[in-house]
């Protein structure tokens, strides 16, 4: 079993920029899966946030893209695709799903 050191956290945001944290996901295919969803208990519609961060780094996140645009997300992740932490076919479907979302 590999042992992640990275993480995904999604979040529900409100208008007046406050967050809920609505989930963490281990890979893109969970995070697809299972992140891309608005919590029906959760009443923040207003935006969706996704956050890469490092496990136990205390730091700053490794990227942050909100929707709608998602902007930068492919060329932001490219050094994971060339260290092979992503593949380049999961970048490309994470960055559509999330535009479609």
């Amino acid at each position: 079993m590999v042992f992640r050191r990275i993480y995904w956290v999604t979040e529900q945001l409100s208008a007046d920029g406050a967050s809920d944290v609505t989930g963490v996901y281990t890979s893109i295919p969970d995070l697809m899966e299972n992140g891309m969803r608005w919590l029906e208990s959760n009443p923040k519609r207003d935006g969706f946030r996704i956050t890469l961060v490092k496990l136990d780094s205390g730091g700053a996140p490794l990227g942050v893209w909100s929707g709608p645009g998602y902007i930068g997300i492919e060329e932001d992740l490219a050094p994971y695709v060339a260290t092979k932490e992503f593949g380049a076919q999961d970048v490309e479907a994470l960055a559509a799903k999330l535009r479609s979302f």
